[in-house]
């Protein structure tokens, strides 16, 4: 009657109820486990300590992901505005940006991306299935982008003023003078090369006479470098690379003297 619905029972009949309401928590935990058991099972290997979302959950994983992307679009673009200036940062802001990031392409690993593979291989409704494909593509141009965030980071760390501080005077003056000037990998792999065998033959006690004597193995990858640089990217190359410097020093007194007659030429 009205009054056992507003006040409770007494008697047997709310023993029964009692055990009804008991009965019907302890289906609701099988229940419950089993689904727990079900996306355990069906979740890709390694992921077994993520705490595992319900599809109605689905809105609000999607909103994160969405105001992530949108944020790190906007930090992207600052980021690269700073990199022009890097010195008005220092350590302390650019490594907190760093473990920033870190975490966060962690997460797009280890929690976003398993949670949205398990709820594809679950049996979704056309609309569910697809936000979670939107999503997917999503995450993985959000992690691209977090990935071009850290390498920009780690280049900004590189100029932050505290590392201008612990540059010496050579080195401040070097990329005053130089530090815009660009130099390709193939520039830099055949200077390193001369530059590493003077500095082989100047370890051994060696000085000019030798290195001229063995000038010629050379000459090609001199020409390489003659060929395809400017002048102020040599100059930048002997700036940077010692032996390189004394062996274009050496070819051009070679060259000179040979001009003037001071050299005979057989």
């Amino acid at each position: 009657d009205a009054s056992f619905l507003l006040f409770g029972c007494s008697g047997d009949a709310c023993a029964r109820h009692k055990l009804w309401k008991r009965k019907r928590r302890q289906n609701s935990r099988k229940e419950e486990k089993t689904h727990r058991a079900e996306r355990r099972a069906n979740a890709p290997e390694g992921t077994e300590e993520i705490v595992w979302q319900p599809i109605s959950q689905l809105p609000l994983i999607g909103s994160m992901i969405d105001e992530m992307y949108k944020d790190d679009q906007d930090q992207h673009a600052l980021y690269l505005e700073a990199s022009e200036k890097p010195h008005v940062l220092d350590d302390a802001t650019v490594n907190r940006a760093i473990r920033l990031y870190d975490e966060r392409l962690d997460m797009i690993v280890t929690v976003f991306g398993p949670q949205l593979e398990l709820w594809k291989a679950e049996e979704l409704t056309p609309p569910q299935r697809q936000e979670v494909e939107r999503l997917l593509g999503e995450l993985a141009d959000l992690r691209a982008l977090d990935e071009k965030i850290m390498a920009l980071l780690k280049e900004i760390m590189k100029e932050t003023i505290d590392a201008v501080m612990r540059k010496s005077d050579f080195e401040l003056g070097f990329e005053t003078l130089y530090g815009k000037v660009p130099l390709t990998d193939k520039q830099q792999a055949l200077a390193q090369k001369i530059d590493t065998w003077v500095k082989g033959i100047e370890a051994r006690g060696g000085g000019d006479e030798q290195i001229l004597q063995g000038m010629y193995d050379y000459m090609t990858t001199f020409k390489q470098i003659m060929d395809n640089s400017s002048k102020v990217q040599m100059d930048k190359l002997c700036a940077q690379y010692p032996g390189f410097d004394r062996f274009a020093s050496l070819l051009n007194a070679l060259a000179r003297g040979i001009a003037d007659g001071a050299i005979d030429v057989p």
